[in-house]
């Protein structure tokens, strides 16, 4: 059960990146965020390749990364173009469905059989997932950035089960420093074309983006460690504890009372948790 232990530690690492993330978002644009929070990840994943790898990318490594990084450059191109059409508390919620593709996508990719404790599990999540972030007014919803979100959580569904498959030919450390490493590399031309925040404003800001890339750093080598030994479609699922975890770290850190619809939320994904745990 190590893998539990692993995606709840990084459960915390990513809500606490996410509320990080929140506060210098608010005066940056998010090609600039993106950009920021990746080139101060690297030297920490580089760093624990440096202290506990003892791998080697096998060839097969190489052939999943051309299989998978122009996927990534699409999920981030969809992410942002769900940012900028519509508003993200309308669109956001349908990232919880997430689980379920990566679910199908680990039956093809990984051939991965799960008992059926942990498909239910799974659905309890996405349940509370919708629910934590579901607004009254979502009628109101831009179509497009709803489809833009699905986009992405259809290519999370491919990307996690071929990132999971990755690992085992290289390292829990190799694969998310050379993965992020390139996908950074092929990310720049965009975000020198589309950013508008002057580069001395993330000079001025540089602690807390620090504080952002290892946060993000930590999130990454729990989750990968995690995938390395558990089940994709298990860990995928309990990972999205961190959505109600980021709704209690920030209204804790703005001093916000936190809403019976976030709680209810929160105590379903919890018994969701436990379903997968004991499954």
């Amino acid at each position: 059960m190590n893998w539990v232990l692993l995606v709840l530690l990084g459960s915390v690492f990513n809500s606490l990146k996410n509320v990080a993330t929140r506060k210098v978002g608010a005066h940056i644009d998010v090609y600039t965020v993106a950009v920021a929070s990746n080139l101060l990840m690297l030297p920490v994943l580089w760093l624990s390749v440096l202290l506990f790898n003892e791998s080697v990318p096998q060839a097969e490594f190489w052939r999943l990364m051309l299989l998978m990084l122009p996927l990534e450059m699409v999920v981030m191109l969809l992410f942002f173009k769900a940012l900028t059409s519509s508003k993200l508390s309308y669109s956001f919620p349908f990232v919880s469905f997430m689980p379920l593709f990566v679910a199908i996508g680990s039956y093809f990719i990984l051939d991965e059989q799960v008992s059926t404790m942990v498909y239910l599990g799974a659905g309890v999540i996405v349940a509370g997932a919708f629910l934590i972030n579901l607004k009254k007014d979502s009628s109101q919803a831009d179509v497009r950035g709803i489809f833009y979100i699905l986009g992405v959580a259809a290519l999370w569904g491919y990307l996690i089960p071929m990132g999971s498959l990755a690992v085992t030919y290289s390292s829990a450390q190799l694969y998310p420093a050379i993965y992020f490493s390139l996908a950074t590399i092929l990310f720049l031309p965009i975000f020198f074309i589309k950013r508008t925040t002057p580069l001395q404003l993330v000079v001025r800001n540089l602690p807390p983006f620090i504080l952002i890339g290892i946060l993000f750093a930590f999130f990454q080598i729990s989750n990968w460690y995690a995938y390395s030994v558990g089940p994709a479609t298990a860990i995928s699922a309990l990972a999205m504890i961190s959505i109600p975890l980021t709704s209690i770290f920030d209204a804790l850190y703005h001093k916000e009372s936190i809403s019976i619809q976030k709680v209810i939320a929160t105590l379903v994904m919890t018994v969701g948790a436990v379903i997968i745990i004991t499954g």
